[in-house]
């Protein structure tokens, strides 16, 4: 399930890089990836990614995924 969690991660940072800069980019590096707490399967996440820092031919994104409870939202 680990796995899942990157590839989505890495899919949606991929999609805020091209929305950024107005065409398909080429990833270079996944600097770091930090699972704080278990996601148990069958739990609803929330996934944002940020644009944090640019430069001529750089984007750095930023992806945040958190479980959400179903009973508090």
């Amino acid at each position: 399930f680990g796995g899942y969690l990157v590839r989505e991660a890495f899919e949606l940072a991929y999609a805020c890089a091209c929305l950024y800069a107005q065409h398909p980019v080429k990833p270079v590096s996944l600097d770091e990836m930090a699972f704080v707490h278990p996601v148990e399967i069958g739990s609803l996440i929330s996934i944002e990614a940020c644009c944090v820092f640019t430069n001529e031919h750089l984007v750095h994104v930023e992806v945040q995924a958190d479980v959400v409870e179903m009973n508090t939202g």
